[in-house]
């Protein structure tokens, strides 16, 4: 402190009578200077106000459009409902109707604050209210019209596809099972590999086959492909011959899992290598005719293992090659394979 006293009266004994001299035109220079640097008076926030009322008009278009995507929702349709539409065009809803329901009305409260130039706070306040009537009744509707639809006896009524639907009935089918029966696959691909019984010299052939099976109803379905077979002979050869199959499967029963079904049907078979003489001539067109039962194992909602033993009997053609089939015409089956719904 007694150093800055010291230093501050040498200064003040130095500077006491110094006087400095002010160039002219100095003072006149400075006031234009400081009244082109000092700020213009604030301009009035026009921009700011446009932008309140903007994101104030937003927020209110924003409530009204919820309200209004609320008010159109529609109901929930239920998969008895669509079924009985699918499965009868005749059945009706009844006419009458129990009286309204008021529901509660829903209000909608928008507030949008902005703060003006002059520092009160200015708020807009937006009610939207809505008002839903419902009507009660409907479960006991809906179930008079399956009753309708679905009678405790008697058959079932016809598609609209003309398909007979009455062995529904007669398992005490419900609204599920018609629902199952619409969302089957018609349409299925069948591959399949089998042999049939060995007799004296003639070995066991394979058997390889690609079918098509088209669903009719409930139970029958039919099926045709084409299929392939290696036949050994006595004296070494090998017969290939090439069949045409069709026939008929009618399901016995069944659950999720597993189905028992029945079939009957026919082929038609030409040898195509292996004889001295490949012509028509010499090894004519065979024909066939098979049945027997069938088991399925479903792995999936498309895919399923088969089995089908099967008995065949072959008519003599009078091939000039002899084989299992001239030897043995009637024998046993069995072909397994691959199913594929599509």
């Amino acid at each position: 402190m007694r150093d800055k006293s010291e230093i501050t009266d040498l200064f003040k004994s130095r500077l006491e009578h110094a006087e400095l001299e002010v160039r002219d035109g100095f003072w006149e220079t400075l006031e234009r200077d400081v009244a082109a640097s000092s700020p213009s008076p604030p301009a009035r926030p026009v921009r700011r106000r446009i932008y309140r009322w903007a994101a104030a008009a937003a927020s209110v278009l924003l409530v009204l459009g919820i309200a209004m995507a609320v008010w159109r929702k529609p109901a929930p349709q239920e998969g008895r409902e669509a079924v009985r539409h699918l499965a009868s065009a005749e059945v009706k809803e009844p006419e009458s109707r129990a009286p309204e329901v008021p529901a509660s009305p829903v209000q909608a409260v928008v507030v949008a604050q902005a703060e003006p130039s002059d520092g009160q706070p200015l708020s807009v306040h937006v009610s939207i209210t809505i008002t839903q009537r419902q009507y009660g009744g409907y479960p006991q509707e809906r179930r008079r019209a399956d009753n309708a639809l679905f009678p405790a006896a008697g058959g079932y009524r016809e598609a609209g596809d003309g398909t007979s639907q009455s062995a529904l009935q007669d398992d005490g089918a419900t609204v599920e099972d018609c629902a199952t029966l619409l969302k089957n696959p018609r349409w299925a691909l069948k591959a399949g590999i089998g042999t049939s019984l060995p007799k004296g010299g003639y070995h066991a052939p394979l058997t390889a086959g690609l079918s098509l099976e088209r669903r009719l109803n409930r139970r029958l379905s039919l099926e045709a492909g084409v299929q392939y077979s290696r036949l050994a002979g006595t004296q070494g050869e090998t017969l290939h011959t090439l069949g045409i199959p069709v026939r008929l499967n009618v399901r016995l029963a069944g659950n999720d899992k597993v189905d028992f079904y029945a079939l009957a049907g026919g082929a038609v078979e030409k040898c195509v290598a292996g004889a001295p003489d490949n012509s028509f001539e010499a090894e004519p067109v065979q024909c066939s005719v098979m049945a027997g039962l069938g088991v399925r194992y479903k792995m999936s909602d498309r895919l399923a293992l088969f089995a089908e033993p099967t008995v065949s009997h072959h008519f003599d053609s009078d091939a000039s090659t002899p084989s299992l089939r001239t030897e043995c015409p009637t024998n046993l089956n069995l072909l397994c394979g691959l199913r594929m719904a599509f």
